[in-house]
């Protein structure tokens, strides 16, 4: 029995001894009662972000647990937080905060617009929310027309369709008069209502630009040359242009402008016409009830009484000028061998381009810049007009236009040794010797006796792709 009795303690104290053994931080080992607060070199630290979370960082609590805790000022931690000069809202960060204020800026039409009846009106505004753009929300418009929704369908002209921009286009309709008329933009974010306001002109009329002689002396031609418009746009239409004197009807004539807008009215007057206070006008209405209305007063004269007016250039006209050169011009309006005392504008014309002289005492000066599309052998057109918008004096000079030599930079390839079968990208720029860039330009590489024709990829910059 002794023997068996020591037999157990012997075993016991074996299995006690092997129950007391405790564990040991840094035997690399994370054991049971070590965590990465208690001991990091074998549970790894407890620090750094959150994997996949915002604003979240690990720390260990005062009970040696690691835990995660929400970075304050922090956008992405799911609070719309104002503190101190840190501050938070929609458009510095959506993450956290709802919108505060809705926003619409009115890109077109421009404020107190013409519109006219049947004209296809181009509305685009750009929303944004606490000063951050959104593409979300329908843009609702009312005005002297049916109401309608603006969307984000790339009608702004800016090649992209999922931006802040909204767009449609309308047309006022033809029981409005004419007059100023309220425009109105409504729309709504995340509950946030947001509005603009303007004025818009209903303008049921035809602008026209009219060269009228402002005195005749009767014999002569009396010819005028005029151009329609639409805002801009040219007009072509039938309408009546005549020519009344004390309520009769010395001539009248029914024309069609051209697609470009333009017409020319000439009548060539005679004995039997009276002498005096002529009115020259135009009347019409085109297809959606615009009309045209205008007037000029014309003085006619006896033969041999109409005052000699003349465009005289105190500078002069250079013969050969170049691309988007100057034309300096100094000129005095002359009655005889007198400074007229009459004349109100004085206006030069090259082309499509116009540009007002400066008065200053006598002297009518300026500079007007040769333009791109010029012809060859261009022509200045001076034209002098009184307070009434008739032409009393015309004067022009011929010239000849240099077409600027072209120069052209080759970006790419860039190495000289190219291997078969590679695929060459051929990159030039073109640009002109003004040093601006020039597009539409038939640009082609020879490489390899083979003739490589190159797109034009932006204004200037001409690209292509040939394989080895």
């Amino acid at each position: 029995m002794r023997v068996k009795f020591l037999l157990l303690v012997f075993v016991g104290l074996v299995l006690f001894s092997f129950g007391a053994y405790s564990a040991s931080c840094g035997d690399s080992s994370c054991d049971s009662g070590e965590n990465s607060c208690t001991c990091p070199s074998d549970c790894g630290v407890c620090e750094g972000e959150v994997y996949g979370r915002a604003c979240a960082n690990y720390f260990c609590t005062d009970s040696s647990i690691c835990s995660i805790q929400v970075i304050p000022n922090c956008c992405g931690n799911q609070s719309c937080e104002e503190s101190g000069d840190y501050l938070e809202n929609y458009g510095s960060c959506p993450a956290d905060c709802e919108p505060k204020n809705v926003n619409i800026t009115v890109i077109s039409p421009n404020a107190n617009y013409k519109a006219r009846y049947g004209e296809e009106i181009l509305f685009s505004v750009f929303v944004d929310a606490d000063g951050r753009g959104v593409a979300g929300p329908d843009v609702i418009v009312k005005g002297p027309f049916r109401d309608f929704t603006l969307f984000n369908d790339g009608l702004h002209d800016d090649n992209r369709f999922n931006d802040a921009f909204h767009a449609a286009y309308a047309s006022v309709l033809p029981e409005f008069e004419a007059g100023l008329y309220d425009l109105n933009f409504l729309t709504s974010f995340r509950g946030v209502d947001g509005n603009a306001s303007m004025q818009i002109e209903v303008y049921p009329f035809i602008d026209s630009e009219l060269f009228v002689p402002a005195e005749h002396e009767i014999g002569n031609f009396f010819d005028v040359n005029g151009y329609l418009s639409i805002n801009g746009v040219p007009v072509s239409m039938p309408f009546t242009a005549s020519i009344i004197s004390d309520l009769n009807v010395v001539n009248s004539q029914k024309i069609v402008s051209s697609e470009d807008g333009s017409f020319v009215f000439s009548y060539r007057s005679t004995l039997l016409d009276s002498p005096g206070l002529w009115t020259f006008m135009l009347f019409g209405k085109d297809s959606f009830g615009n009309d045209l209305n205008v007037s000029f007063p014309v003085e006619a004269f006896e033969p041999g009484a109409v005052k000699q007016r003349s465009i005289e250039f105190v500078k002069e006209i250079s013969q050969i000028y170049s691309f988007g050169e100057g034309v300096e011009i100094a000129v005095l309006i002359k009655d005889g061998n007198i400074v007229a005392a009459d004349v109100d504008s004085v206006v030069a014309y090259i082309g499509g381009t116009k540009g007002i002289l400066n008065k200053t005492g006598d002297l009518f000066a300026g500079t007007i810049v040769v333009p791109n599309n010029s012809v060859e052998n261009e022509t200045l057109v001076l034209r002098a007009f009184n307070s009434n918008g008739g032409v009393i004096a015309v004067a022009d000079a011929i010239f000849d236009v240099l077409k600027p030599s072209l120069y052209v930079e080759i970006v790419r390839p860039v190495d000289k040794l190219l291997k078969v079968g590679e695929k060459v990208d051929f990159v030039v720029i073109v640009t002109d010797s003004f040093g601006s860039l020039v597009g539409g330009a038939d640009v082609y590489s020879l490489f390899n006796g083979k003739k490589l024709g190159l797109s034009e990829t932006d204004k200037g910059v001409f690209s292509g792709v040939y394989e080895i």
